[in-house]
């Protein structure tokens, strides 16, 4: 029960990083110069949001045993739509849609910050992993 516990509490913290990570490059991704070449943004992307992307995915299932299904909702709901403008991001990307790649940006880096926000919500009223 200690292992279990311990790995959620591993869990939670990454996807706090995690997202961290992601609403700092998104800003880092906003201001960056690769902006003038809507064709190199997907490759930007890529390189500095796939890994954080991929942490949050795979630890994400924690969110639930730690802050049950609403709590999982509310942080997923805004994950998800990050997600899909992110790729709305790309594919302008493949197309060269600078104009679409600067609104889509702002959005998805607005959708993820949200949902760390949830998650720091959630860590505030319930800070505590409950035992099983």
């Amino acid at each position: 029960m200690a292992r279990a516990e311990g790995k959620l509490a591993l869990n939670i913290e990454s996807i706090e990083n995690s997202l961290g990570q992601i609403v700092k490059n998104m800003g880092r991704l906003k201001a960056d110069e690769v902006l003038d070449d809507p064709y190199e943004v997907r490759h930007r992307i890529d390189d500095v949001l796939t890994d954080d992307l991929n942490t949050f995915v795979v630890a994400r299932e924690s969110i639930t045993h730690v802050y049950g299904l609403q709590g999982y909702a509310d942080v997923m709901s805004y994950f998800a739509a990050g997600e899909r403008y992110l790729n709305r991001v790309w594919s302008a990307s493949a197309d060269g849609y600078i104009y679409e790649i600067r609104i889509y940006l702002d959005r998805a880096g607005q959708q993820f910050s949200e949902s760390l926000e949830k998650l720091k919500q959630l860590k505030q009223r319930i800070p505590h992993i409950p035992p099983q």
